[in-house]
C-alpha cells in the first residue's frame, strides 16, 4: 500500500521504467565486462601453460641434443677400426648436428722444409676436397698472395702481456701460475670479405672455422725403436713418438650464416674425442706391430743366413761363367772388376 501517492502517476511510471532500462544496461555492461575479465583470465592461464609446455619442449630438445651428442662421443671409439673411421664419423657427424654443409680434417706434413695442410677427411658431399693441401706461407714473407689459405695461423699462439710491475705477496702466500697460451680457433665471419680464404668451389658468402688440434703421434717410420739396456745388455722396443697437428675445418658456405660460439665449443669437445680416438688406436696398431717383430725375431737370424748363403753362391757361380769366357769377352764386360761388383751388377 503506497504511503505517498505521486501527483503524476503517469510520470512516476515513466521514471521507473527509464530506472529499469539503465539498471539492465549496467548488468549487461558488468556482466560484459565479467566476460572479458574471464576470458583474458583464461588466454593468461593458457599462455603459461603454452609457455610451460614451450620450455619443456625446448628442454627436452636440449636434453635430446646432449644424449645425441654424448651418445656419439661414446661411440666414436668402439665404432671405429682406423683413423680414417674416426675423421669420416666426426666429419658427418658435425655437419648433420650443427646443420652445416661442410667439415674437413687436415693433418700437417712436412717435406724438408715446407710445411702444408693434407685434406685426409670430409663429410659426404665434400669429397673433392680429399688429396688437397695448403702450403703454410712464408712468415717473414711482406706480402701473403691472395687465396692461399689462413689455417696455419689456428696454430699460432696468443701474446700475453707481462705485468710491468710484480704484484707484491704476502707472507707465505704463493705466485699465481703463469698462463700457458695454447692456440685457439679461428672464425672467419665473412669468407668474402678476407682475400686470403682458399676455396675448393664456387666463392659463395658464408663463415669459416679452424680448431687447432695436436697430439703425440706413434704413426711414423721410427715408431718403433730398439734400446739396449747398458746395465743388463737386454735388448727391447720402445715406443717413439712425434708431435702431430690437425686442424677440423667447418663452413657454411651456401647457408650464408656464421658460427655461434656454442657451435665452435662443440667441434672443440668433438676434436678432443677425435684425438683420444687417434691414440688408442695407434696403440693397438703400435703393439700388433710389436707382436709381429716378436714372432718373426726367431725367423730373421735364419733369413739373414739363407741371404748369405745366396749371396755367397751367385758369387761362385758368376765365377764360375766368367772363368769360362775368352779375355775378348770379359772386356765387354766393361768397368766391372771384381766378383762381388759383378754378384751385383748380375
Amino acid at each position: 500500500m503506497a504511503i505517498v501517492m505521486p501527483e503524476d502517476g503517469i510520470e512516476y511510471i515513466g521514471k521507473y521504467l527509464i530506472q529499469y532500462v539503465q539498471r539492465q544496461e549496467m548488468k549487461k555492461q558488468i556482466a560484459k565486462k565479467n566476460e572479458e575479465i574471464d576470458a583474458l583470465a583464461k588466454q593468461s592461464r593458457d599462455a603459461e601453460v603454452l609457455k610451460e609446455v614451450a620450455s619443456s619442449d625446448k628442454e627436452t630438445k636440449k636434453r635430446e641434443r646432449e644424449a645425441k651428442l654424448k651418445s656419439f662421443l661414446d661411440s666414436l671409439l668402439p665404432l671405429s677400426k682406423t683413423k680414417q673411421d674416426v675423421m669420416n664419423r666426426v666429419t658427418q657427424f658435425l655437419t648433420e648436428y650443427l646443420n652445416i654443409p661442410a667439415a674437413y680434417i687436415a693433418i700437417v706434413k712436412v717435406t724438408g722444409e715446407t710445411e702444408s695442410l693434407n685434406y685426409y677427411g670430409a663429410n659426404p658431399g665434400q669429397e673433392h676436397v680429399l688429396g688437397k693441401k695448403i702450403v703454410k706461407q712464408p712468415e717473414d714473407s711482406e706480402e701473403v698472395p691472395p687465396r692461399m689459405g689462413l689455417s696455419f695461423d689456428a696454430f699460432k699462439l696468443p701474446e700475453i702481456t707481462e705485468p710491468e710491475v710484480e704484484e707484491e705477496l704476502a707472507e707465505g702466500e704463493e705466485p699465481k701460475p703463469k698462463i700457458i697460451p695454447k692456440p685457439s680457433p679461428i672464425h672467419i665471419e665473412n669468407v668474402m670479405r678476407n682475400s686470403r680464404i682458399k676455396f675448393f668451389g664456387i666463392p659463395k658468402l658464408g663463415a669459416y672455422v679452424a680448431i687447432p688440434l695436436e697430439y703425440a703421434s706413434l704413426d711414423h717410420e721410427n715408431g718403433c725403436q730398439l734400446q739396449t739396456n747398458e746395465e743388463t745388455g737386454e735388448v727391447s722396443y720402445i715406443p717413439s713418438s712425434i708431435n702431430v697437428k690437425l686442424i677440423i675445418g667447418m663452413d657454411t658456405i651456401g647457408k650464408y650464416r656464421r658460427f655461434e660460439q656454442s657451435e665452435i665449443e662443440i667441434a672443440q669437445i668433438v676434436g678432443n674425442r677425435l684425438i683420444d680416438a687417434f691414440l688408442k688406436i695407434e696403440e693397438r696398431m703400435y703393439d700388433n706391430n710389436l707382436k709381429c717383430i716378436n714372432t718373426l725375431k726367431p725367423v730373421i737370424p735364419h733369413i739373414t743366413e739363407s741371404i748369405e748363403g745366396l749371396k755367397s753362391a751367385e758369387e761362385e757361380a758368376v765365377s764360375a761363367s766368367l772363368s769360362e769366357l775368352s779375355d775378348e769377352e770379359k772386356g765387354e764386360l766393361g768397368p766391372i772388376k771384381d766378383v762381388t761388383t759383378r754378384a751385383s751388377f748380375w
